[in-house]
């Protein structure tokens, strides 16, 4: 039983005795680059740990900062060889936001070798005194003062612009104001001569060119838009028999009706179908376009008839 007391006290010995060594082989320190600052300035709290090359342990750090501080930056630790030891150091950048005497707590390692087998090295609290903004004629700690009214004036070179800009404003809508006044509105288009386009086709010289294709879609064409003038039948983009339909609830005569469809339909076989009529027929046809034009008026409103084109018109 003694025997057993007296290996048990030894191994204790032994342990204490590798534990104070292994203690020895580390350092441990936290510095602040400064301990006097005034609110909002920066403070770098420094950890450096210094140990064996061939030390394997895992370093566990441990902090704690009173609320008055704020962490700005927090790098990764850095690591360098010195002789025949290692560096471990971190920086952290640090603010305070309010006045008075602070106290950073003692920072912790903990240097774990396995599980159960922990070395644990703290360093000295430091104390930070944190002053408000102050003149340099005065040395002692100030609290923060609260905000100052400001009676905010506008100098007089200030109103003298104000009142430049105005005047300048006022000049120039008065300007656009009289430019309008003076801009006269422009006269309203004449009528369309629909008779006088009919006989300006006839005078294109279409038919001494032998060009009758272009001659009947012209023809065609201007007849549709008189029609859609006098009348208001949408006649430019529906078929010749739709149009007459719709003549024949607008007030047209039904024999106006049946030759405006017939002339209508010589005109799109012409374009379509390649008919060619004759320079003769083609000079009867424009007399045949404004003499229906004329019964159109006449069934819409009494008008003058008119003369029939009498140019003479030979073919090429």
């Amino acid at each position: 039983m003694t025997g057993r007391i007296l290996f048990i006290a030894h191994l204790l010995c032994a342990f204490l005795i590798t534990t104070d060594t292994w203690a020895e082989a580390f350092q441990f320190t936290c510095t602040v680059d400064r301990d006097s600052v005034t609110v909002g300035d920066r403070i770098v709290l420094t950890l450096e740990l210094r140990r064996p090359l061939d030390d394997t342990s895992a370093v566990a750090p441990e902090l704690s900062l009173p609320e008055v501080f704020q962490i700005l930056h927090s790098p990764r630790a850095t690591s360098t060889r010195e002789d025949e030891s290692q560096l471990i150091a971190q920086s952290i950048e640090l603010a305070a936001f309010k006045t008075g005497l602070f106290t950073l707590p003692a920072a912790v390692v903990q240097l774990i070798r396995s599980p159960g087998d922990t070395l644990r090295l703290s360093a000295d609290p430091i104390d930070i005194v944190v002053g408000s903004v102050k003149p340099v004629d005065i040395d002692d700690i100030m609290d923060i003062r609260p905000p100052v009214d400001i009676d905010a004036r506008i100098p007089w070179w200030g109103w003298v612009g104000l009142c430049l800009l105005v005047v300048i404003l006022l000049v120039v809508v008065w300007l656009l104001f009289l430019r309008k006044k003076k801009t006269r509105p422009e006269p309203p288009l004449p009528p369309t001569d629909w008779f006088e386009e009919i006989r300006r086709i006839g005078r294109s010289g279409l038919l001494e060119a032998g060009d009758l294709l272009t001659y009947y879609t012209s023809l065609s064409e201007t007849l549709r838009r008189f029609l859609e003038a006098r009348t208001g039948v949408e006649a430019m983009e529906r078929t010749t028999i739709e149009v007459g339909d719709d003549l024949s609830t607008a007030g047209i005569g039904s024999g106006r009706v049946i030759a405006i469809q017939g002339f209508l339909s010589e005109a799109d076989l012409v374009k379509f179908a390649k008919f060619l009529p004759g320079a003769d027929k083609a000079r009867e046809d424009l007399n045949r376009v404004l003499h229906t034009m004329g019964e159109v008026d006449t069934d819409l409103r009494p008008i003058v008839e008119p003369q029939p084109f009498d140019e003479e018109i030979r073919p090429s």
